[in-house]
């Protein structure tokens, strides 16, 4: 008897049966993701592209550190910051979890002379884009993007 292979979906995590997927298509493609998960996303605005390659945010947290300078994982009471530089304390999120970005004000407070701004990762369009910015805006909360929309 052969091995079962476990594919699961790294939106959800949880594991793709065999119905749901046919295992040479994926084979070439860099990540999986359910058909579930897939029509929420773009129901959301967010452009998932098969081509595309899922990012960590801890990938991002040392691409940005790499272009930008600070210090990664900073400890303050309130929990660990993903990058502060001297202008900015940044948090770093998918843009599907965009809304926890707003924590970095709290972590905003442990550096009263830098200012916050949340760095967003992985596919969108622009009207969400236009949408995030606009209430991050009203947060007094800068805004960055990984890459552009699709």
């Amino acid at each position: 008897m052969s091995p079962q292979i476990r594919i699961y979906c790294h939106v959800c995590r949880r594991s793709l049966s065999p119905r749901n997927y046919d295992l040479v298509r994926w084979e070439s493609f860099p990540f999986q993701i359910c058909q579930n998960c897939l029509n929420q996303l773009q129901r959301q605005g967010i452009m998932v592209a098969p081509e595309i390659t899922i990012e960590s945010e801890s990938m991002i947290q040392i691409a940005l550190q790499s272009r930008e300078g600070g210090e990664r994982e900073v400890e303050t009471p309130t929990g660990f910051i993903d990058l502060v530089t001297d202008e900015y304390v940044i948090e770093i999120k998918h843009v599907k979890d965009w809304k926890d970005g707003a924590k970095v004000l709290i972590y905003a407070l442990s550096f009263p002379s830098r200012k916050p701004r949340v760095h967003l990762f992985g596919g969108y369009s622009q009207g969400f884009r236009s949408m995030v910015e606009e209430t991050f805006k009203q947060l007094n909360i800068a805004v960055s993007w990984e890459r552009e929309p699709y």
